[in-house]
């Protein structure tokens, strides 16, 4: 039962597998560890080197009578002043650490933890996505991921283009439409008929830009209810959406923009909720999410300080776990990838955050803190480690994008090559 909430396949290590005997080399995992150290710290390297290096020059620029052929050897002379070995230090890293990162890169590229990856990731598709390129497990998939992603985008540098000409239902619907709007009027609620940010185009993004543009419309709960409950479940229509937006990058169907979210404490445990039993059928009432999810709305576009993604961000954290900036720091915020839920038809991103707080001081508040909302019942607290566990042999009913979210914080937090390591069964 647990599994089949994750993708419908069981669990299984592939290492164990008959026929597979290629492994990861522990200079894979090296040279990728070293790699991504490196890319993560060499802003503030070239910060910091060049920073000193200026303000060792505008000290001895400062001195009186000082002729600027001296000033050379007043920054790089060892012999009368030792101390200058530092800028030779500081110099080196301004040289040497893009020379480094650019070669470790290369390096990287080359390995073979990519095939084995794939490998593992391929025996855990649902057969909606199996003829489609990208990362993905069980049902969905990704439709844009991240270049760098163990870095991620950050969330205040996502562009929502927002085009607020109305989804149209396309005509062959239309009749089908009114009877489910009929019939479920009351029962889902469809009076409230609120309006909802649906994607509109497949974005893209490449190695060489790190900023990611989401084209989004409005759409109704009405119309994506009818296109979850009803043509998700019409096999050939449902199939053809997904060569749409796959093949040819255009969304055709209503859906509900959301973003899920994995919440990391500052002691790097991931939440886990139950979600409510009170949730409507398409929300997975009783099962466990990695860890939280958000619809943008059209308010998230109010405060144009900010970009909307912020935003949504900022009002799921408030709404759900009742926190405010100062138990996060919005640099800590990004987002993974865009990724489709084929079985039901939505589009979401996965976004990753780590809190200012740790599992303890989390857990205690939730306890007693009021919250505006309280879509989840029950929370729990897992390792990275445990988490490779529950991937691939849950012990709870998960909500069927949790297993994603679960791969993506592997591959955020270890990288390729350790992650892959790590699905394979090895340490």
């Amino acid at each position: 039962m647990a599994y089949r909430m994750m993708g419908g396949f069981p669990p299984t290590f592939l290492a164990r597998d008959r026929g597979m005997n290629a492994t990861i080399s522990m200079t894979d995992s090296i040279v990728f560890g070293a790699h991504r150290l490196l890319d993560r710290n060499l802003k503030w390297i070239m910060t910091l080197g060049s920073g000193f290096l200026l303000g060792r020059l505008a000290s001895e620029l400062s001195i009186v009578r000082i002729q600027p052929w001296a000033v050379i050897g007043a920054l790089f002379s060892v012999s009368e002043r030792p101390a200058n070995y530092l800028s030779w230090l500081a110099l080196g890293l301004l040289l040497i650490a893009p020379a480094g990162n650019y070669l470790l890169e290369r390096l990287r590229s080359r390995q073979r933890y990519g095939l084995l990856l794939a490998q593992v990731l391929e025996r855990h598709r649902s057969p909606a996505i199996a003829a489609y390129n990208g990362i993905g497990w069980g049902d969905a998939l990704s439709m844009q991921i991240c270049p760098q992603l163990h870095r991620g985008w950050p969330m205040s540098e996502i562009r929502l283009v927002h085009n607020a000409t109305r989804f149209a239902l396309p005509q062959r619907f239309r009749s089908a439409y009114e009877e489910y709007y009929a019939k479920y009027k009351d029962e889902k609620r469809l009076f409230d008929n609120r309006v909802k940010l649906m994607l509109t185009k497949n974005p893209t993004a490449f190695t060489d830009t790190d900023s990611l543009v989401l084209d989004t419309q409005e759409t109704l709960y009405s119309e994506v209810l009818f296109f979850c409950d009803s043509v998700a479940r019409m096999q050939a229509e449902r199939d053809n959406y997904i060569e749409e937006v796959l093949r040819r990058n255009n969304i055709q169907f209503a859906h509900t923009l959301c973003l899920q979210m994995i919440v990391l404490t500052s002691d790097y445990k991931v939440l886990l909720t139950k979600r409510s039993p009170k949730l409507e059928e398409r929300f997975s009432p009783d099962t466990w999410s990695c860890s939280l999810e958000e619809q943008f709305a059209l308010a998230d576009f109010d405060d144009a300080t900010r970009s909307p993604v912020v935003n949504c961000a900022q009002r799921l954290l408030k709404e759900e776990l009742g926190l405010e900036s100062p138990e996060y720091g919005r640099d800590n915020f990004r987002v993974l990838s865009v990724f489709l839920e084929s079985e039901m038809l939505n589009i979401s991103l996965c976004g990753h955050g780590v809190l200012e707080i740790d599992g303890a001081e989390l857990d205690r508040m939730l306890r007693v803190l009021p919250r505006q909302d309280y879509e989840f019942t029950e929370w729990s607290f897992v390792t990275h480690e445990q988490l490779r566990s529950e991937l691939f042999n849950p012990t709870r009913a998960y909500h069927h994008s949790s297993g994603y979210r679960m791969l993506m914080a592997l591959l955020h937090r270890y990288g390729e090559a350790r992650a892959a390591r790590m699905l394979l069964g090895y340490r």
